[in-house]
């Protein structure tokens, strides 16, 4: 087993797999500044002017921090829960703006055509489609509340988007 401990990092690295944590609970030596172990033998690093100590065994308070740090790798490894509707909620939030400003362009596209008297990409029947399905979004949280219940399915449907934004949104519906 390979070792490092350097507490003013709360870092702890076992084989290759680095945590970081909060070591201020556990006992060190004092002036204390790093471990590094190698197989069956290591030193104990100090902050001080005293010389690094040579060890062959791991001293005993390490215990706890191995066991600390193999939780920790333990629990990476674990896939995460399932966002809960909160969550949901403000992800379809951040995902309902982000179309909003990306779709700006089309609405004041359409705008400065029609200013500088220029014929507009979209029709007049596209460009409505747009500002309805714009509004649509913009209604969304109002109408649209997290559940109190512990389902992993949104509780909304996206309303559809025309037809000549499609290549503009090609993942539309977004996938929360």
């Amino acid at each position: 087993m390979n070792i490092t401990i350097v507490c003013a990092d709360d870092l702890v690295i076992i084989d290759d797999q680095p945590q970081r944590f909060d070591l201020s609970p556990y006992s060190f030596p004092a002036a204390f500044w790093a471990l590094q172990w190698r197989n069956n033998q290591g030193e104990i690093e100090f902050n001080n002017a005293e010389p690094n100590q040579m060890i062959t065994e791991l001293p005993e308070w390490t215990t706890a921090i191995i066991a600390e740090h193999a939780r920790l790798t333990e629990q990476a490894l674990q896939p995460p829960p399932p966002p809960t509707p909160e969550e949901q909620f403000q992800e379809m939030k951040r995902q309902r703006n982000r179309m909003l400003n990306d779709s700006d362009w089309t609405v004041i596209r359409h705008k400065d055509q029609l200013e500088l008297g220029l014929p507009t990409t979209l029709s007049d029947t596209a460009y409505k489609a747009t500002l309805q399905w714009r509004q649509q979004l913009r209604d969304m949280p109002k109408i649209i509340r997290p559940s109190k219940t512990k389902t992993t399915q949104p509780c909304w449907t996206w309303p559809p988007i025309p037809p000549e934004l499609k290549p503009d949104f090609p993942d539309y519906p977004p996938d929360i």
